[in-house]
């Protein structure tokens, strides 16, 4: 746990802590800084899970002639000073990290449980509450480094899947969001250009290899902050005592000394947000993401009625040419019916005209034509 809270104290950019990392490993796991932060843990432990007045009395109360002790007595180089002052932060992420390890299957990654460790420690070290969500910053791939480790896994296997449904492609370069140990460590190595060029240029990159640096962009993209898409809270007067008191210090002067409190409480007025927006609230980037969801599934729903449309027009096509096809077929029967027709009636009449014998004209019919002919030309010409 302590080599967790030392890599977690490395800068993203340098890699390198606020003071020497063989300093800071010596202070934790000197007695009085091992005593602080187990009492820590239990009192955390009973408070939000087993309350017992009488036992966090008793931790309270060795963790105040512990922390007195250390400062009394420990404080003399400049990293202890230096450690001291960061002192309430850096036993909010031991305490964090510590719970992770603890309880690995418990869900820890609340807002809430975070703010009450940062705001518990800040109040008993310096009379202070820290700045709202200070624990946004934390490097939590080291902090909690199995769950983290899961959840990057559980990430990169659903981008992959999806990008093996969806084709995706992406030539983004390769960012994880917190950078490990070994990188860092690379990073301080000298490697020629030239070669480490050609060889980038050589190799090629993988479908697979695409897809994981996909899911890795994702991943560091969700890291990043967004506001919430609301009205910021109202802001209010607070009384604020510039002269901060440690709980803890004021506890041992009360009952292990009979010093007489010295000094006075200096208040001013602050302007304070009245309440902490809700963590359910939307972001700028949820927003952002429902519309990208939404225009998504619209134009696949319009793309899905195109093919519909254009699946109707080809099947209404096709039921016209079928059709027009018996149609023609129709119409070629009935003119064979009609030339077979014709074709009988022309052998019948044939077969009837070859059966009857030659009518021969005779005197009488000869005397009459001739007799109906002159009477036809003298009623048209009297004269």
């Amino acid at each position: 746990m302590v080599r967790n809270l030392i890599l977690a104290e490395r800068s993203p950019l340098t890699g390198k802590t606020f003071c020497v990392e063989k300093e800071l490993e010596k202070f934790f796991l000197s007695p009085s800084v091992k005593a602080i932060w187990l009492d820590s843990f239990w009192w955390i432990f009973h408070e939000r899970y087993k309350p017992d007045k009488e036992i966090q009395n008793k931790l309270f109360d060795r963790i105040a002639l512990n922390y007195a002790s250390l400062l009394f007595f420990g404080p003399g180089t400049f990293y202890e000073r230096a450690i001291l002052k960061r002192l309430p932060m850096l036993l909010s992420k031991a305490l964090y990290t510590s719970f992770c390890c603890c309880f690995s299957q418990s869900w820890l990654s609340t807002h809430e449980f975070k703010s009450s460790i940062c705001d518990t420690m800040g109040l008993w070290f310096s009379g202070i509450y820290p700045s709202p969500q200070s624990y946004s910053n934390w490097n939590y791939a080291k902090l909690d480094p199995e769950r983290h480790r899961r959840e990057e896994l559980m990430s990169l296997s659903k981008y992959m899947m999806k990008g093996h449904r969806g084709g995706i492609s992406s030539e983004r370069p390769v960012s994880s969001g917190t950078k490990s140990e070994d990188s860092y460590r690379t990073q301080d190595t000298y490697t020629p250009k030239e070669p480490r060029r050609q060889t980038l240029v050589s190799r090629k990159a993988t479908q697979q290899v695409k897809n994981i640096s996909e899911a890795r962009w994702q991943a560091e993209s969700v890291s990043k902050q967004s506001h919430p898409a609301c009205k910021n809270p109202k802001m209010e007067k607070y009384l604020f005592n510039v002269c901060a008191k440690s709980p803890l210090i004021l506890h041992f002067l009360l009952r292990y000394t009979s010093m007489a409190q010295h000094g006075e409480d200096v208040l001013i007025t602050r302007w304070e947000p009245g309440r902490m927006l809700p963590e359910t609230s939307l972001t700028y980037r949820d927003i952002i993401r429902l519309v990208l969801s939404n225009m998504m599934r619209r134009r696949n729903r319009v793309t899905q009625l195109h093919q519909m449309h254009q699946q109707g027009w080809q099947n209404f096509d096709r039921h016209l040419r079928e059709l027009w096809k018996n149609f023609q077929r129709e119409l070629k029967t009935i003119d064979q019916k009609e030339a077979e027709m014709r074709k009988k009636a022309h052998r019948f009449i044939m077969s009837q005209s070859s059966a009857k014998p030659a009518i021969r004209p005779t005197r009488e019919s000869y005397l009459k034509e001739i007799d109906f002919i002159l009477r036809r030309y003298h009623s048209r010409n009297p004269r």
